[in-house]
């Protein structure tokens, strides 16, 4: 399944595109959606690749100025060939990493992956950095996010920041200097919870 979307405008520059970095589980691909959706009716220009040539023809032919990587029903420590490492390698520009993104963001960058049970449902923030742009105009006291996983990562990468902690694990991470930024959380199951990736997408 490929998405591909232009708009008159993004950024005031037309020919600016975000790429979706697609980790997900075919035939379902159950969390492209929720995401391709919150794009078309914001109006943004995106592409979306699901595999490593993809992501290099994309990236030749757009002029990409960020990234968002999908939650996925593959496991972090079970799958060989997480295509968001691909990303990872060698994008320059800001990435925005979700759920197993975020997990695959983690790992690469040298921490270990914990499981446990899974954890589903919309929930508080135990603990969230309120000045972090990511959370701009958004009162996450009173506004829960959406979670739906299994993994976690067992600390912060080095060089990063907790930005987000549920129950005791790291929910939320941001490297301000390489402008990466993954949740544990989807921000876009929920037009309450859109505004995070608004903030995202603004500070491009």
């Amino acid at each position: 399944m490929r998405y591909i979307k232009e708009f008159s405008e993004f950024n005031s520059n037309s020919e600016s595109f975000i790429i979706v970095i697609d980790n997900t589980m075919p035939p379902e691909k159950k969390y492209l959606a929720n995401i391709v959706n919150y794009l078309e009716k914001s109006n943004k220009n995106y592409v979306v690749a699901d595999n490593s040539d993809e992501i290099t023809n994309y990236c030749k032919s757009h002029n990409i100025v960020g990234a968002i990587s999908t939650g996925s029903d593959y496991r972090v420590n079970e799958d060989s060939n997480v295509i968001s490492y691909k990303a990872l390698q060698n994008f320059k520009f800001p990435i925005l990493a979700m759920c197993f993104g975020y997990q695959s963001m983690a790992k690469f960058y040298g921490v270990e992956i914990l499981s446990g049970p899974e954890i589903k449902g919309e929930f508080y923030l135990d603990n969230f950095d309120v000045s972090h742009f990511l959370f701009n105009d958004i009162d996450l006291n009173s506004t829960e996010v959406s979670f739906c996983f299994h993994d976690y990562p067992a600390e912060v990468p080095q060089g990063f920041t907790k930005i987000a902690e549920l129950d005791g694990k790291i929910a939320g991470i941001s490297n301000d200097h390489l402008k990466r930024y993954g949740l544990l959380f989807h921000p876009e199951d929920l037009t309450t919870t859109h505004i995070i990736i608004d903030n995202f997408i603004e500070s491009l």
